[in-house]
This record gives structure tokens, C-alpha cells and sequence, in this order.
């Protein structure tokens, strides 16, 4: 992670296009069902337009997430497997590109929570529309990679090769081994392995279970992840922390700006800016919508931050000084949201000049940043209010005249070259090796 000593200034914040917050906000939970499994064998079976994955989240706890991200919306279609068409997928799509930018306009979370072939659905709606963005994808016993052959060649018939989703920041993918439809899938940012009871391990007796009792536990453990309490209620802890702190530019209370960015292997760090000359920069961990950290260059010994976010868009920071046991504080609101590039933003690092690292983010209200570091105690601090998806060309916020220009070449790799107003030229190769989260 790099480290950061010197002044990030204060007119890189001012140069940002900033949003006004308005009003209340709103996120969006999306819940999509799977199918109904007569429908395999019955192409005309009548349409079942139930909403069964919303209906299984308890009042208090369908109350309590959509007071923190917003409201829950159950995408109803016939159930019927064989309406896996185009219009179908259309229609699933309006509805995830319309809560994506809503959620993103209001700057707050948006989840999709799919049960079986509800994840081919969404899978297919959001591979195809890059411009829908998900804050968390959380998929419950998907047949999309599934560990069963005949149930895997089925549904490949659909989607032949699963691939990343680079606009879903997290993938959550919740299996149990007893459900023969369920699998790990590479392509997902999680697996999550759930564990049944012994009466439902198949490995151990299915030879001694008849046809009926076999199908009738296969379908008891496919609607484990909503049927049985205690798996429900770690799944929904897992939508809850889908409110995990906005990256990106927040302003105090008390006129301060703080720079956040949390990162694909759970740390995150923080630059909190009083003035255009002094700064102190702080790393560590979030949980559960809390970052605690300490000041990077004495490994926080000096000084500790914690900033407690109570919705994707307010939060407040108490920073103490551990040596005079003062603390200061403040309440906080976003005013930039960072942008989502999993396959620009974060951490990337020279070779063979390992020691030199840049940190590069857009923003949702354009422009972007680029942090350059190599001796974690001084960077260099470049701004480019019109970065396209390939280029960055930005100077440097002193306006001492340095120009620093980022090739974004491949998803992983780049050529980044910095230029001095006296013309000495520096190039390096890049390598991306922490993404933004």
C-alpha cells in the first residue's frame, strides 16, 4: 500500500467536480428468484409469479436494510426456464441499469441477491451492460458453475464461459455441498462454502436413499440459504455490509477534506487534509462500516483514526493523539464518490523498480488522481480533470510544471512516463497489483 507523508493540497479537492447532497438517499436491493424446476420438464407450465427470496427476509431485518441501504425490489418473472430469452433479459436489464443510477446519483449502495437460475439471469444482464454498476453481487446456489455435469452442460447452454463481471465490485457466490446444482465459480470475487446438517451430506448415503427421499433432500438443501435461519442471517449480514463506506472525497464538518479508498485485499487508507501544506495519512482495516487506523510513517503510534460511517454518504472521524490523549472530531459527507475500474484504479507498481508505486482514482464527478510514491515518505500529487478510460495527462497540483502521463495498456498492465519542466524524461512499466475496491 503506499504510503503518503507529504501534503496532499488542498486544491485537488477544489478542482474536483463535486456533488451537492440533496434530500434523502436511497440505495436499492434487487432480489431475483430462481426458477421453477416443473419447468424443465414442462415448457408450457403456467407462469408463477412469485417473489419467494423477498418474502423469506423477516420484517425487522427487511426494515433494518432499507433504512441503511434502501429499498427491496423483487424482479418477478414467470419461473418458466425456457422464457431465458433476449426480451427477458431486456427487461431484467432496464431494471438493474435504473436502480445502478439512481443508487449511484443518490451515491449509495446497490446489491443484487439472486437464488438459482435468478444468477443466470443477472449474470447475463449485467456481462452484457457494462454500464450497470453493483456495489455487491451476492449469488445463493447458482447453477452457473455448477458441480453437477448434466446441470453445468445445461445451463452452459446459456452461458458458455463465465468470466469476471468488471462492474460488480464484489461477487459473493454461497454454495453448500449437498446442493447438486451449487458450485464454486472461479469468476466469483468470494466462495462461500455453507455447511449442512449430516442427514443432508450426499456423499455419505445417498445410496441409501430412495428416489423421493433424494429429491426431496436435494430440494431441502437448494432452499437452504433462505429456509434455514441461521444461514439466512449470514447471508443478510452479508447485504447489510454492502454499505460499506463510499470511496472517495469527504468534507468535515469542521472544513477539513478526507481522501478514502478502500482496497480489493481488505485494507484501505486514508489522507486527511487541513491545509494545502500538512496532511497525515493513516492505514488500516474496515469493519462493519468502521475504519480504524493508525498514521503510516510510525505504524500508528502517534496518532489514530476512526471513522464510522452510518450510511454510505455520512459518517464522522474521531482522531486522537495518543501521545497527549487529545482527540479531535467531526461529522463527514461525501462529496465525490470514487469511480468503479477494477481494472484502473487502485495500486500499481514499476518494474523492475518495485520501490516505485502509483495510486490512481477516478471519480464519479470527473476527473482523476494519481499519487506517485517510492520512498514512503514523500509522493508527488498529479490531477487530470479529463482522464478518458485509456489516458491519464495530468500536472502537477504545485504547478511546478512536472507532467506525468499513464497508458493504461492491458487490465493488469501499463506504461506510465513523467516529464519535469527542466525536460528530464522517467518511464516505467506498471503493474497493477491492488484494486480499488
Amino acid at each position: 500500500m503506499i504510503r503518503i507523508r507529504r501534503v496532499l493540497a488542498l486544491p485537488v479537492f477544489f478542482i474536483f467536480l463535486l456533488f451537492a447532497f440533496t434530500g434523502l438517499s436511497e440505495g436499492s436491493v434487487v432480489v431475483i428468484d430462481g426458477l421453477h424446476l416443473l419447468s424443465i420438464v414442462d415448457p408450457f407450465l403456467s407462469p408463477d409469479y412469485t417473489a419467494y427470496l423477498k418474502e423469506a427476509i423477516p420484517a425487522d431485518q427487511a426494515a433494518l436494510i432499507e433504512q441503511k441501504i434502501g429499498p427491496i425490489t423483487a424482479f418477478k418473472w414467470s419461473r418458466n426456464i425456457y422464457d431465458t430469452d433476449d426480451n427477458l433479459i431486456n427487461k431484467l436489464s432496464q431494471v438493474l441499469a435504473d436502480a445502478s443510477q439512481s443508487s449511484l446519483a443518490q451515491k449509495q449502495p446497490f446489491v443484487i441477491l439472486t437464488h438459482s437460475w435468478g444468477t443466470v439471469l443477472a449474470y447475463l444482464a449485467l456481462s452484457k451492460n457494462p454500464d450497470i454498476k453493483v456495489d455487491k453481487f451476492i449469488s445463493l446456489g447458482s447453477p452457473l458453475d455448477s458441480m453437477t455435469g448434466f446441470i453445468k452442460s445445461f445451463t452452459e447452454i446459456y452461458v458458455s464461459d463465465v468470466n469476471v463481471l468488471p462492474n460488480a465490485r464484489v461477487w459473493n457466490n454461497y454454495w453448500i455441498e449437498c446442493d447438486p446444482i451449487s458450485g464454486v465459480i472461479p469468476a466469483a470475487t468470494h466462495n462461500i462454502e455453507l455447511q449442512a446438517n449430516d442427514k443432508l451430506t450426499r456423499s455419505q448415503h445417498k445410496a441409501e436413499l430412495t428416489r423421493s427421499q433424494y429429491r426431496d433432500e436435494f430440494i431441502t438443501c437448494h432452499e437452504k440459504y433462505y429456509s434455514d435461519s441461521t444461514v439466512w442471517n449470514q447471508i443478510l449480514a452479508d447485504v447489510l455490509d454492502s454499505f460499506d463506506p463510499t470511496r472517495g472525497v469527504l468534507i468535515g464538518a469542521n472544513g477539513k477534506k478526507i481522501y478514502f479508498q478502500t482496497y480489493a485485499d481488505g485494507g484501505a487508507i486514508c489522507i486527511i487534509s487541513a491545509n494545502a501544506k500538512t496532511i497525515i495519512s493513516c492505514a488500516g482495516n474496515i469493519k462493519n462500516g468502521v475504519f480504524d487506523g493508525g498514521d503510516i510513517p510510525t505504524g500508528g503510534k502517534t496518532q489514530g483514526l476512526k471513522i464510522t460511517f452510518s450510511s454510505s454518504t455520512q459518517a464522522g472521524y474521531v482522531l486522537t493523539d495518543i501521545a497527549s490523549n487529545t482527540t479531535e472530531s467531526s461529522k463527514l459527507t461525501v462529496d465525490s464518490p470514487a469511480e468503479i475500474n477494477l481494472t484502473t484504479d487502485g495500486i500499481w507498481q514499476a518494474t523492475p523498480d518495485t520501490l516505485q508505486m502509483f495510486y490512481f482514482q477516478r471519480y464519479t464527478g470527473g476527473g482523476a488522481i494519481l499519487l506517485l510514491s517510492r520512498d514512503a515518505v514523500n509522493c508527488e500529487v498529479y490531477y487530470d480533470p479529463a482522464a478518458t478510460a485509456n489516458l491519464f495527462s495530468g500536472l502537477d497540483v504545485y504547478n511546478l510544471g512536472t507532467h506525468v502521463s499513464f497508458v493504461f495498456a492491458t487490465a493488469s498492465g501499463g506504461q506510465v512516463s513523467r516529464t519535469t519542466s527542466a525536460g528530464i524524461k522517467t518511464a516505467w512499466n506498471v503493474n497493477l497489483v491492488n484494486s480499488a475496491k
